[in-house]
């Protein structure tokens, strides 16, 4: 049972994947009917599919864009499936570093996304160099000790 579950999430997470690069809005249809999502830089949830295609169908169907899964773990707790994973999004010239949780159970339609928490990672913004990084360096040295942090 376990290891089905765990291949049913690894296919959903595929799908899912290609929908949400391709800009297809069927990427919406992966999610419960009452879904709660956290998206990045929201501080409350979105409760619900419908609501989460109307807020964000627009920005999701403008695009193409690029994920690569950088790290994920699937772990099988009871009948529902917790999938943490680091994901690199490229868009244009803007690339962003995402931590996501993602909780995965049946339901009446099926395999669904039952919780989503998205956040952003530190990564460099596409203009900074390694010398923005070096400079960055220095100001962490040079406050380190007045502050009492580590380097």
């Amino acid at each position: 049972m376990n290891d089905n579950l765990r291949d049913r999430v690894l296919s959903s997470l595929d799908n899912s994947s290609s929908a949400f690069m391709n800009g297809d809005p069927s990427f919406f249809d992966y999610f419960a009917k009452d879904a709660t999502i956290y998206s990045v830089g929201s501080t409350e949830p979105i409760h619900g599919r419908e609501t989460y295609r109307q807020q964000f169908e627009g920005t999701l169907t403008a695009n193409r864009r690029e994920e690569t899964v950088l790290d994920r773990t699937v772990q099988i707790v009871g009948d529902k499936a917790v999938v943490a994973q680091t994901v690199q999004i490229k868009q244009g010239d803007v690339v962003a570093n995402a931590r996501q949780t993602i909780v995965y159970g049946d339901t009446a339609e099926g395999l669904k996304v039952l919780h989503l928490h998205t956040s952003l990672m530190g990564n460099l913004a596409p203009e900074m160099s390694a010398s923005a990084v070096h400079i960055v360096n220095e100001a962490v040295g040079v406050a380190a000790p007045i502050v009492g942090v580590a380097q």
